[in-house]
């Protein structure tokens, strides 16, 4: 913690950062890896003390955290934080969305799983299931997609549905808030 703390105390004033991301992977896809009463006794302290360098600054907080952290979340809005990422659907996001609103940006709400992940996946089932993300998270602001389909660069499969998702995701994106 003290090494991180000296390299952000020294580098927030000098590049200026648009936002602050605190990251930490403290949870599997079915639960956290420790209780909540631990995790806010070793954890938030410690991120607390980083979060300080943007919230005197006015800098926006995004945290990093994979897996079902829906709970912890109680402990990270108070610090500032303002933005989760990857906002990963084994959690409740529709309950989190209508417990913070726009206080707490849901980044992510997509995951590339099951029939998404076969090869004779087809574009419009890509494509439908960039536009459920958003239709269910999306409504009011505070949402922001994230994901991808991960895979070796040169596998053209995964090219291939990258691109149907990022072209989906631009389009239906671009036009949600106009509906």
């Amino acid at each position: 913690c003290e090494f991180y703390i000296t390299i952000t105390e020294n580098m927030i004033d000098y590049y200026k950062p648009d936002i602050l991301s605190l990251k930490d992977d403290t949870a599997a896809w079915a639960a956290p890896f420790i209780s909540k009463a631990d995790y806010d006794e070793i954890f938030i302290p410690i991120y607390d003390r980083h979060a300080r360098f943007a919230r005197e600054r006015g800098i926006p907080i995004d945290f990093h955290n994979c897996g079902k952290c829906e709970t912890l979340m109680d402990s990270l809005v108070p610090l500032g934080v303002r933005m989760w990422n990857p906002a990963q659907t084994c959690n409740d996001l529709e309950a989190v969305k209508k417990k913070y609103g726009n206080q707490l940006i849901i980044c992510g709400g997509w995951d590339a799983r099951g029939r998404l992940l076969e090869d004779g996946v087809t574009d419009e089932e890509i494509r439908q299931s960039a536009r459920d993300s958003m239709d269910k998270l999306a409504s009011g602001g505070g949402y922001a997609f994230c994901g991808a389909f991960l895979g070796a660069a040169d596998n053209e499969n995964v090219r291939r549905k990258n691109a149907v998702l990022f072209d989906e995701v631009y389009n239906y994106g671009h036009s949600f808030y106009t509906k």
